[in-house]
């Protein structure tokens, strides 16, 4: 963006236009008018005398607008974003940009410290009517949240602004029933079986290292064959992939995971969902995801996520063992917080499950024969193995 003096036939005059910061100012410096009868230099010296005087001005006033309300919104988001690529992988950096840059097309260019509650109900209504449901809205909301905490650490605003959610439905975890890992393995073993197309092929790989080790899709998208061990998995932050956290990590890998891999034929490949050539066969998480997605299709699998499903299951069959340790499950999945594990865990279920299982064993007085108690449930979850 250029400072210049320009001619303006709309206002007939000389206008001043000025860039501070990301805003652009206009003001009118002379009138056509008043400019009449004035020698060529003797305009432009007058021109430029006002012009500067006109910079200085409105630079004061930025300077003190800055001070009592705060720096735009644009200004803050390219500080945040850049704080984030410093920290974060590559693809949180995105989706932070796509999900704030909406919240200011949405809300406008507004000094931080004039924001207000009414700016992020206008966000809430505007993503509704796009179509979004809570959890989506919520989503965005926690990028805006983000932005403003890290302004508040930042001293860009005097105090914390708390950002509501919407309150939402908080859904059981989507998991696989061991029947429908079974015939979702059993399509992908068939169509490699009888097509040869390395899709098949890639897609049963993703259900072994998926369905056994519990790990995110994107670890395992950018798993080469060179982190893979007889009796472990290494995830290694690398120059183009980072892991969740940026903290390293160790999977072990089960015995039936460990034969699967010892099967497998990966002369001249890199990856673990590879291409056969030394590149993997996605290019990116998405293009994976609806791979998958589609094959679950095939075998009338609707209402699961695609990749993320795997690893709901593994945490929501290790919680619901007898002798389960969700300290243990916690270490295995690397969440962050015992809650989060905890959340796969439908606690309410299972106690419903033990209540219901005392009907008829009461003791009182119901005039009908006692029934022996059994030292098995008589309700089986969906996810439970089967001895």
């Amino acid at each position: 963006h250029k400072n210049e003096i320009v001619s303006d036939e709309r206002q007939k005059a000389y206008v001043g236009q000025l860039w501070i910061g990301k805003k652009r100012y206009r003001r009118v410096l002379i009138r056509f008018v008043d400019a009449e009868g004035l020698e060529p230099d003797e305009l432009n010296a007058l021109l430029v005398e006002r012009f500067l005087k006109l910079k200085e001005k409105l630079s004061r006033e930025v300077e003190r607008l800055t001070d009592e309300q705060g720096l735009f919104f644009s200004e803050l988001l390219d500080l945040f974003l850049a704080h984030v690529q410093a920290n974060r992988d590559e693809r949180t950096v995105g989706k932070y940009r796509q999900q704030l840059l909406r919240y200011q097309k949405v809300v406008g260019d507004y000094r931080i410290r004039l924001h207000t509650s009414q700016l992020t109900d206008k966000f809430v209504l505007s993503l509704r009517k796009a179509g979004l449901n809570d959890h989506s809205c919520n989503s965005y909301l926690r990028a805006v949240r983000a932005i403003l905490n890290w302004s508040w650490e930042q001293g860009q605003i005097p105090a914390a602004i708390k950002v509501k959610s919407v309150r939402s439905s908080k859904p059981l975890p989507a998991v696989f029933s061991q029947q429908q890992l079974k015939d979702l393995r059993q399509h992908l073993e068939e169509g490699w079986e009888e097509t040869k197309r390395r899709r098949f092929l890639v897609l049963l790989r993703a259900w072994w290292f998926l369905r056994y080790t519990g790990m995110r899709g994107g670890e395992l998208l950018a798993l080469k064959w060179d982190n893979v061990y007889p009796d472990r998995i290494e995830l290694r932050s690398t120059r183009d992939w980072k892991v969740k956290g940026r903290k390293d990590a160790i999977v072990p890998i089960a015995e039936d995971l460990k034969e699967f891999i010892q099967a497998q034929d990966i002369e001249g490949e890199r990856y673990v969902l590879d291409d056969g050539r030394g590149k993997p066969l996605y290019s990116s998480l998405g293009d994976l995801t609806k791979s998958m997605r589609k094959a679950l299709q095939k075998v009338g699998i609707e209402n699961a996520k695609p990749l993320h499903s795997f690893r709901s299951t593994v945490a929501t069959e290790l919680l619901s063992g007898e002798s389960s340790n969700p300290v243990h499950v916690q270490m295995l999945l690397r969440h962050e917080s015992i809650q989060t594990t905890m959340s796969y865990l439908n606690s309410d279920h299972l106690q419903q499950v033990d209540l219901v299982n005392k009907l008829g064993n009461t003791g009182g007085n119901t005039g009908k024969k006692k029934f022996k108690e059994s030292s098995k449930p008589s309700i089986h979850l969906a996810y439970s193995r089967k001895s």
